[in-house]
Order: structure tokens, then sequence, then C-alpha cells
């Protein structure tokens, strides 16, 4: 089993799903199937390499910042992945890299529930 992050932006295939860090102009960039192409070449690759029984796990936001993927554009990758990656997360709200705030504890607090 291997694990491809692809959530917030934070790393290259997240680089490459979001049109906020992707200004590529060739089969890797523009639309959304453009963008995921990457993604899934580097599936195809792993499963001809491993087999295709080989569980390939794999995160990506569930959007964007502002301008750009949305919601929808999350479930149509997620589409695109079927085949593919076999186990995909849908992870919450994006984490800014140029806001080190949503890094510290003590400046983004999290509701924590009563241990019983």
């Amino acid at each position: 089993m291997c694990y491809i992050h692809m959530s917030y932006r934070c790393t290259f295939f997240g680089r490459m799903l979001s049109p906020l860090t992707n200004w590529r102009k060739d089969k890797f960039g523009g639309s959304l199937e453009n963008r995921a192409r990457f993604a899934v070449m580097a599936a195809e690759a792993i499963k001809k390499r491993c087999g295709r029984d080989f569980i390939i796990e794999a995160s990506i936001s569930g959007e964007d910042a502002a301008g750009g993927y949305t919601l929808q554009d999350a479930i149509e990758y997620a589409r695109m992945f079927a085949g593919h990656i076999d186990i995909l997360q849908l992870r919450g709200a994006y984490i800014d890299p140029s806001n080190l705030h949503a890094f510290i504890p003590e400046s983004n607090p999290t509701p924590t529930l009563p241990i019983r």
C-alpha cells in the first residue's frame, strides 16, 4: 500500500491540482482533467510496477482557497481518480501554506470535547 498526499497545496501533487499554483499551459495545466493528469499517471505507473492489487490511498482537499477549486471540482477529481486510486480521503478546509498562523495552535484554537 502507498499513500499520495495531494491536500492543501503543500505538496507537488496538491500544487498540480490547484489553479492557484498550477499555471501550466501544457497538458498538465488549465482544465480540471489536465490538472489531474499527473496524479492519474503516477497512480497508473504505481499499479503497473506493483500490480493491480496494490492499494493506493490518496487525499485531496475538499476545496481550495478563494479562486481555487471548489467542492464540486473535488468531487469531479474523485470521479477522475476512480479506477486509479483505491481509497480517497476528501479533507476539510484548505490550509494556506503562506499563512503560518494556520499551523500555530495558540493562534488558531480548536474546540475540544471533554474526555469521559
